[in-house]
């Protein structure tokens, strides 16, 4: 499994295209840590205003993330998980 970023125990992948990838990110960031190959993941997306103001909708946003986390996968994905937000 490749990452977009990875060193030390510690994966990281950049979302800038449609939330749906994001998902697939949690996932990866599952198995990773499942299989002992990581400890962390950080997830980098839009900052919410910053998505807002390209469009918003389907773009992966903090808050998005953030709420997903907290409420969907809460007790699915054990791994903790940063998430950060761009602005230009």
């Amino acid at each position: 499994m490749k990452f977009d970023l990875y060193k030390e125990r510690v994966a990281m992948e950049v979302e800038t295209s449609h939330i749906i990838h994001c998902y697939k990110d949690l996932l990866k960031f599952l198995v990773g840590f499942n299989d002992q190959r990581i400890d962390v993941g950080a997830i980098v997306v839009y900052a919410d205003d910053y998505a807002k103001s390209l469009g918003g909708g389907s773009l992966p946003s903090f808050g998005k993330v953030c709420r997903e986390l907290e409420t969907l996968f809460r007790s699915v994905i054990p791994v903790p998980i940063f998430v950060v937000g761009l602005k230009p």
